[in-house]
């Protein structure tokens, strides 16, 4: 029985409604995700035994985790629902933007579609790169500074932009977009931009 049915059966058992989907967002393919105004959740199945969970506010990432418990998922989506304050419900919280990082990378490339893993790969290798905020979006990786949160206006950050089979473009924010490259090249070049911020 796929996960959204089993979570859903379980609620109603307790004497509760949840509101899931099955399906995908930007960063790949999703188990069950609950959608609220302000927050979400989602959770994700194929990396070893159990369950990749994600609290988010808006774009942002705010707690994950790990279970095999559906009862913890039950038990992160409840609060949620009753739209009571996110406290990374038992799931760690990442207490600064490399571990948020880190784990969007994560869901990219251990969850996601093979173009912006391959690119979210390349960019791990690179210590200056693996420090940015990687963001998904109409086909494009975006690493995003610290300083800018995901969302809200960037001044500090980087677009890899699909240029045909193994190349692509980069975007340095406020300047023209640069030729069709070899993954390697652009990471570098990449690298060198975040390197001036």
């Amino acid at each position: 029985m796929p996960l959204v049915d089993e979570l859903n059966r379980a609620a109603v058992a307790s004497g509760t409604r949840l509101r899931l989907v099955a399906g995908a967002d930007r960063y790949g393919p999703v188990d069950a995700m609950q959608l609220y105004v302000r927050r979400h959740i989602t959770v994700r199945s194929g990396c070893g035994p159990g369950y990749d969970v994600q609290t988010w506010e808006g774009a942002c990432l705010v707690a994950a985790g790990r279970t095999g418990d559906g009862a913890d998922i039950l038990g992160t989506m409840l609060p949620t629902q009753a739209d009571l304050p996110t406290d990374g419900f038992g799931y760690p919280v990442p207490k600064d933007h490399e571990t948020a990082a880190g784990e969007l990378r994560h869901i990219m490339t251990a969850h996601g579609a093979e173009h912006p893993g391959r690119v979210v790969a390349a960019v791990h290798t690179n210590p200056v790169l693996r420090t940015l905020l990687p963001w998904v979006g109409h086909g494009n990786l975006y690493l995003h500074h610290h300083r800018d949160r995901i969302g809200a206006p960037v001044r500090y950050g980087l677009i890899f932009h699909p240029a045909g089979p193994g190349r692509y473009r980069l975007e340095v924010y406020g300047d023209p977009v640069g030729p069709g490259e070899a993954l390697d090249a652009v990471v570098l070049r990449a690298a060198e931009a975040a390197g001036r911020w």
